[in-house]
């Protein structure tokens, strides 16, 4: 599990079987992205390894069996 802030105070946590959780900064509004074999989803496993914000507003996720995803 690791934890990371964007440039915007949201709280990444990634996780090691559960997929990816975002909040806010005040704690109340949250989202939880799992791969399911949705095409729409951004992570494509929901085995995280590691995760980095970048300056340009962009989360870089990588995943044990997905490869890397970018947010």
């Amino acid at each position: 599990c690791s934890s990371d802030l964007d440039n915007h105070g949201l709280i990444w946590i990634s996780t090691y079987g559960n997929g990816l959780f975002v909040f806010s900064h005040d704690l109340k509004h949250q989202q939880h992205f799992i791969a399911d074999g949705n095409p729409d989803s951004p992570i494509t496993s929901n085995h995280l390894l590691d995760m980095i914000a970048d300056r340009n507003d962009g989360v870089w996720i990588s995943t044990e069996f997905g490869g890397v995803a970018h947010i």
